[in-house]
Parts: structure tokens; C-alpha cells; sequence
């Protein structure tokens, strides 16, 4: 993995709870795996077990993010009208009777590029 995020509770958490050599040794564990994902077991128990419950939480992270940057690559955050649609009723209807007709808001209609083009005749050449 190239990047990692450590959440600043788990440090503080693990800082006041753990002795400071214990502490040091937990976060070379954690920078080994960010860095190699390359886990060994210490010996340490308080190290072991601290590692055990921190792991599965930056996989998870990790996973989440990986999520939210295929979705972005995808266009971002999927549309929830159909500009098509709102082209053509825009070439019988005001943006009111619109909004009433397939119950969005107005500001969403306004900023739907069906509503921008609704005067470009060539807008569904595209499509």
C-alpha cells in the first residue's frame, strides 16, 4: 500500500496505556505493514494484541478509500435525474412544472445539463 491512515486516538490511546518501549515497537509494526504489509509476531503480547485490533481497522480504511477513488474514476457520485429525459419535457414545460413532474428540486433541475441545454437543439446528438 502506498498510503495509510492512523487514526491519532489509536496512538494517544496506545501512548498512555503502553510503556514506551512497547509503544515505539507498535509503531514500527504499523509502519512496517503500511510500508511492506508485512506483519511478524513480537513475542510482545500488549504489541501483539494492540497489532491485532489496529490491523483489520486500516484494512478496512484502506478498502473504504479504495472504494471512493474507483468510484470517482467512474465519474464521481452516480446522477439522480436523467438529462435526457429533462431536455425533453424542457421542450414543453417551465423548469415549475418540471420540478412537479419527477418531484426534484429546482436547484436540482437548474443544474442538470438537460435543463442548461434545453435551448441547443443538437443537445441529443450526443446521446
Amino acid at each position: 500500500m502506498d498510503k495509510m491512515v492512523i487514526m491519532k486516538s489509536w496512538l494517544e490511546e496506545a501512548e498512555v496505556a503502553m510503556d514506551p518501549q512497547d509503544f515505539n515497537e507498535l509503531c514500527g509494526q504499523i509502519v512496517r505493514y503500511a510500508l511492506f504489509e508485512d506483519l511478524e509476531k513480537t513475542g510482545n503480547p500488549t504489541v501483539d494484541v494492540a497489532i491485532s485490533l489496529i490491523i483489520p481497522q486500516i484494512d478496512k480504511m484502506e478498502k473504504n478509500y479504495n472504494k471512493k477513488v474507483e468510484q470517482g474514476k467512474k465519474g464521481g457520485r452516480p446522477l439522480t435525474v436523467n438529462n435526457v429525459q429533462i431536455w425533453k419535457l424542457a421542450q414543453e414545460k417551465n423548469g415549475t412544472e418540471i420540478v412537479e413532474e419527477l418531484k426534484i428540486p429546482k436547484s436540482t433541475l437548474y443544474s442538470s445539463e438537460g435543463w442548461k441545454q434545453r435551448k441547443n437543439p443538437n443537445y441529443l446528438v450526443f446521446y
